[in-house]
């Protein structure tokens, strides 16, 4: 990973699964003409990829969101809400230093509040039938 906002330039590990969706990828352009670097993706520069994603928004009908924020909120929202990975784990993960930020602004609820509130309580904690307090009996003089 290149350096970005603070952090250094370090490697990261990848799942052989991944690896293997990575090495199957065709490539367009498997170098870099400048630097003779390999390309992933075969895009020329870092936001080479734009003009495509706009297409896809637009053929897709949904509004145009850039892949940055869209990819932050799915690995986000994918690890912490659908996978169960704590927010600390999952924001040191994505090279954020604070996890309160990832929370604030990437994660999205995907359990309505009906659902929610139906989780509460679901078994009877008490007996139906209500059972009147013993009453003393009264003692004539």
């Amino acid at each position: 990973m290149k350096v970005q906002k603070g952090h250094p330039e370090n490697w990261i590990t990848v799942s052989p699964q991944m690896m293997d969706e990575l090495l199957a990828l065709p490539p367009k352009r498997p170098k870099n003409r400048k630097t003779g670097k390999p390309r992933v993706f075969g895009y020329g520069s870092s936001t080479g990829y734009n003009t495509r994603w706009k297409t896809i928004c637009k053929s897709a009908g949904i509004p145009y969101l850039s892949a940055h924020p869209a990819g932050r909120h799915g690995f986000f929202t994918e690890l912490v809400v659908r996978q169960g990975v704590d927010p600390v784990t999952a924001a040191k993960a994505g090279r954020w230093s604070d996890p309160n930020l990832p929370m604030r602004i990437y994660a999205h609820a995907e359990t309505d509040e009906a659902d929610v509130r139906a989780r509460f309580r679901t078994n009877h904690v008490q007996d139906d039938a209500v059972q009147p307090p013993k009453s003393e009996k009264s003692q004539k003089e």
